[in-house]
């Protein structure tokens, strides 16, 4: 039955209440799910309607695929409700997104019938305003590398992998905390947390690059010590090679959402500033297509470099294979007597499709010279690829950074830029043999994307794998079963390649080192300071991504352990150590997501040795 008839302002304040719950409805916000797929990239528009977000678990990790974990919940998805996908949690205020197939459509914005036959009460006109809810960061694309299973040493006693100088992934989380929300599982990568903090490593004297172990029994997994492995390359001179500095600066429509390219343009200005005179600045731009916006500048012509990167505005599509295409060509062209650095500034959304990015890339990865390092650097919070970025960044084997803050934007302009550029090792693998007799299961940390076949270690030529410049350092963890017997553990076994100026003609060099038992320690307080960092920024990594092997480490343990480390001089400072605290407190705040392994396998009766896959 109908109510009684409202009066004119009851129907001025009902018709009032329909119109804003129309324009407003219910926030929504995507993020990147963990549903399977292969590595292929999506083909991504740079609309921000047609942008998708979505995640995949590589097949390293099937043999311990996550309990319970059904697949995930797109954009696509959620807008026609696809086969095959979950259903989409019901919201707190019980609304419903339009399109969904079984889904009822409740609350005003989706009522048929008219507001005022459905209640004698006349609702509020801001009844479904959200003052103080926070919008959720939409539509970053990453890809989930899984995580590595535990490894029999009666199967392979090897482990090789690629070096990774990347820190983009801890950046990207700082960013979702301090927004107040918990970043997306398949935004985290163990190795670039790790390697976001300087761990003061002695640096060599005479060789380009220098090793340092040490073995602890591991805070949560029982029976389990951490080895640390530790590579520094030679510390920097006084005087400097020359540099030749190409940078490619996205300029399209996108970059003008929330300022990117004025944060662009500043971290430019910074980076830019400490040029020399020998130094040489090319500026080009890409946009529907690529152009060159300053050619080949001395550094002591700023004001010309400065207008130039003044001069860039956004406008039209994203071109960013056009622009990747023509900073290599000319990279190839400089002189080689120059440092010559490719800096790539860009939200990674780009307007051509997932095959034509691919054969793009490798045709740009033939013509880069491995002669030439790469910074590949991020931009932008929502309607970000942070996917894109990383496989450039791997594919010529360079590093890959983000920028979240004006904080973030001095240390990797002002402070990393010109030394990033100064390589001391190129293509550098790493490869461990482990003794059966003194050690049964071992698990690599992070490094999922960077795994490589174990032939690789012996064969010349590229490989997706990261340099060190001159006084950086590389940091490795792996979770290793020891037996009681053997005195030796096993042998780590490095091979690197020598730049041209440093070697004349280039060749490939290698490191050994042999893992004694005398390197295993009683206690982690006995640790170094390094070693005690690394375990914490590892353990932080794996909570935020739900490993099965942090299910038992709690926020609380994670922060007790860093308050106990005194770091050197050398070390990443207390301010950045008391930031990593902060960050972990708010993460404990922001997780709700439970133990997902409890209802099959609770926490008392937790293996240590292999996930339990459910069959």
């Amino acid at each position: 039955m109908h109510g009684p008839p409202l009066s004119p302002s009851g129907r001025r304040s009902s018709a009032l209440a329909l119109t804003l719950a129309l324009a407003l409805g219910p926030w929504t916000g995507c993020s990147s799910g963990g549903k399977e797929q292969r590595g292929d990239s999506p083909q991504q528009s740079a609309a921000p309607r047609k942008a998708a977000s979505e995640g995949s678990m590589s097949a390293p990790a099937r043999a311990e695929q996550r309990i319970g974990q059904g697949p995930a919940v797109t954009a696509r998805s959620r807008r026609r409700g696809s086969k095959g996908s979950n259903p989409l949690p019901p919201r707190s205020d019980g609304a419903h997104r339009r399109g969904l197939r079984g889904a009822p459509a409740r609350g005003p914005a989706h009522s048929r019938r008219p507001l005022a036959r459905r209640s004698r009460r006349t609702p509020s006109p801001f009844a479904n305003l959200r003052v103080l809810a926070r919008p959720k960061v939409r539509q970053m694309i990453f890809k989930h590398w899984g995580v590595n299973p535990t490894i029999d040493t009666a199967q392979t006693q090897l482990s090789t992998f690629g070096a990774d100088l990347d820190t983009a992934s801890f950046a990207i989380a700082r960013g979702y905390l301090d927004r107040g929300q918990l970043p997306p599982e398949a935004a985290i990568r163990t190795e670039e947390f790790v390697n976001a903090f300087s761990y003061g490593y002695r640096p060599p004297r005479r060789s380009a690059l220098a090793a340092s172990v040490e073995l602890v029994p591991s805070p949560n997994r029982r029976g389990y010590h951490v080895l640390r492995i530790g590579l520094t390359a030679r510390a920097p001179t006084r005087r400097r090679d020359p540099i030749h500095l190409l940078l490619l600066v996205d300029t399209s429509a996108a970059m003008a959402r929330k300022g990117r390219l004025h944060q662009v343009r500043r971290a430019l200005r910074l980076g830019t500033s400490k040029l020399l005179p020998a130094d040489r600045v090319t500026i080009i731009s890409f946009a529907d297509r690529a152009r060159v916006a300053l050619r080949a500048t001395p550094g002591s012509r700023r004001a010309t470099i400065a207008a130039a990167i003044g001069g860039l505005t956004p406008a039209g599509g994203s071109n960013l294979i056009a622009g990747l295409k023509l900073a290599f060509r000319l990279a190839t062209r400089a002189p080689a007597r120059r440092r010559r650095m490719v800096v790539i500034c860009s939200d990674g959304v780009t307007s051509r499709g997932a095959s034509a990015t691919r054969a793009a890339l490798r045709a740009a990865s033939a013509l880069l010279s491995k002669e030439v390092a790469l910074l590949a650097v991020g931009f932008g919070m929502g309607f970000y690829d942070d996917r894109l970025m990383e496989q450039i960044a791997r594919l010529v084997g360079g590093r890959y950074r983000y920028v979240d803050s004006a904080r973030e934007a001095r240390r990797v302009f002002g402070d990393e830029l010109l030394a990033s550029a100064r390589l001391e090792a190129l293509d550098i693998i790493l490869q461990l043999r482990f003794r059966r007799r003194a050690v049964s299961r071992f698990r690599l940390l992070g490094y999922e994307g960077r795994l490589l076949k174990h032939r690789q270690l012996r064969l010349g030529g590229r490989a997706q794998a990261s340099g060190l410049a001159a006084g950086e350092s590389l940091t490795a963890l792996y979770e290793v079963k020891l037996r009681p017997s053997g005195s030796v553990l096993g042998e780590l076994r490095v091979r690197y390649r020598l730049p041209r100026p440093r070697a004349g003609a280039g060749g490939t060099k290698s490191l050994r080192l042999t893992l004694g038992r005398a390197s295993v320690l009683s206690s982690l307080s006995r640790a170094s300071p390094s070693t005690r960092l690394a375990v914490v920024a590892a353990g932080f990594a794996e909570k935020l991504r739900s490993s099965y092997w942090a299910r038992n480490l709690t926020y609380g343990r994670l922060r007790a352990m860093l308050r106990s480390i005194r770091p050197t001089s050398s070390m990443s400072s207390r301010a950045e150590l008391a930031a990593l605290e902060k960050l972990i407190r708010a993460a404990e705040g922001l997780d709700r997501r439970g133990d997902r392994y409890a209802r099959h396998l609770p926490l008392s009766r937790m293996t240590f040795d292999r996930v339990p896959v459910r069959r």
